[in-house]
């Protein structure tokens, strides 16, 4: 106990942290620490996979975890608050949506993508409470963090060797490296790009010089991917985190220039590159200014359209989770789309995550995921202000992490798979444990 608690002080804590729960100060079990960072690895590169399943390696690594927890005395707790709640009832919306939609509807499910719909489901509502409980019982997010920051690194340097050495993403628009897409490697810049700014402001040392390395790789690899949504969340999530950090440690503001130097260092790094680069940054850049002629926003302005006419067809339960693609709709095409017949377009991705929840399960899911997002959003953001005045800093990023996220989903369909959940459950954790540390100080001045 005492050797892990000199670590963790090491690392920039205060001690006692949560001392006020004896399970949430016992060490944390060997299993648990090795299959959490490696979740949380894998989660950030996004990329390994198991060969021929087609299954994220993340997968396996949680169900292990999950039965690991639950051969312990205490189990998976389910006391979370409404958290708990609204995520149990978006699931059985889910269920009922399905349901209605195969009786009355124009659902298409056989018993086999039935059972499979419910799977998936079922694993990402275990993937949110599995998080919440870990991070609540465990002192691990310190470790975690570190992970996400190594995981995004990795990822950061492949991009780059992939655009150096290879020329940059495939013909099928993937990489050579990961199989990623452009928007892949945007969405998970949007999400962990924030857990760098943990280093470099709030440890010492040999860390904070890694991730100030690691900061630079991954805003440089931004910049070339040229996603026009990494770009916006990128400088929200750097204006968002230096705005809290300022408030919340104004005596160490000077730390702020630390990151506007790397900033400044990453784009003296990108004019050293070939012209190639600086071309490719420019003209994504002036697509901006006539969006009415690009395609890739066309497509997705027309994929909200469809969404819409979807949820007007059954506004209280959808057409059915994982229906979007399988129900023809006929759409207004604009002019930079008349290449084709509306029937094409059906079978494009949603690129909303919002608008799939909408159109998939109408109210009865959407109401359940935006009292998620309420909640994560107000008191998470009181919970991290807390702990960061405390002196615990690294649910700041996960905080400006998962606000990327949030509107990276805006032009992404990347709500169903595993990692926006466990971060959504990391951050339920933090509320808790912020509530219970409140409530033990207020505890200890009545006392004296």
């Amino acid at each position: 106990m005492k050797r892990f608690q000199r670590g963790y002080a090491d690392a920039g804590h205060p001690l006692p942290l949560y001392s006020a729960s004896p399970e949430a100060a016992a060490d944390v079990p060997k299993d648990v620490r090795f299959l959490t960072l490696s979740i949380a690895f894998c989660l950030a590169t996004s990329f390994i996979d198991i060969p021929l399943l087609k299954l994220s390696v993340s997968a396996p690594l949680m169900y292990m975890l999950f039965l690991n927890i639950l051969r312990r005395p205490n189990g998976v707790k389910l006391r979370h608050g409404i958290f708990s709640v609204m995520i149990i009832f978006l699931f059985l919306s889910m269920a009922m949506s399905s349901v209605v939609n195969t009786l009355f509807g124009n659902a298409t499910y056989t018993l086999i993508s039935f059972a499979q719909t419910y799977a998936r489901y079922a694993y990402w509502i275990l993937c949110a409470l599995i998080a919440c409980g870990v991070f609540y019982r465990y002192q691990i997010g310190h470790s975690v963090s570190l992970a996400f920051t190594v995981g995004i690194t990795c990822l950061g340097v492949l991009l780059i060797i992939d655009y150096l050495v290879f020329g940059g993403l495939s013909s099928t628009k993937n990489s050579l490296l990961t199989d990623l897409s452009k928007n892949d490697y945007a969405f998970q810049f949007s999400t962990f790009l924030p857990f760098l700014f943990y280093p470099i402001f709030f440890l010492k040392g040999k860390t904070r010089i890694w991730g100030i390395v690691g900061f630079i790789i991954c805003l440089l690899a931004i910049v070339i991917n040229t996603s026009r949504s990494a770009w916006g969340t990128t400088l929200l999530t750097i204006i968002i985190y230096s705005s809290l950090y300022g408030m919340i440690v104004p005596k160490r503001g000077y730390r702020l220039f630390i990151g506007y130097f790397a900033v400044g260092l990453t784009f003296w790094i990108f004019l050293m590159l070939p012209g190639r680069f600086q071309e490719a940054v420019e003209e994504r850049y002036q697509s901006i200014e006539n969006l009415e002629q690009d395609k890739s926003w066309q497509i997705r302005q027309l994929m909200i359209q469809k969404g819409l006419k979807l949820f007007n067809k059954n506004p209280w339960f959808g057409v059915g989770p994982y229906q979007f693609q399988s129900i023809r709709t006929e759409l207004d095409i604009p002019q930079a789309l008349k290449y084709e017949h509306y029937t094409y377009f059906d079978s494009k991705s949603t690129h909303n995550s919002y608008i799939q929840l909408l159109a998939e399960g109408g109210l009865s899911m959407a109401i359940p995921f935006g009292i998620i997002l309420i909640i994560l959003t107000i008191k998470g953001g009181r919970a991290v202000v807390f702990l960061a005045r405390q002196g615990i800093g690294w649910p700041l990023s996960l905080y400006t992490g998962i606000v990327g996220m949030n509107i990276h989903l805006w032009t992404l369909a990347g709500l169903t798979s595993t990692m926006p959940w466990f971060l959504y459950g990391m951050m339920a954790a933090i509320i808790n444990l912020a509530g219970r540390k409140k409530k033990t100080r207020r505890r200890r001045r009545i006392r004296f």
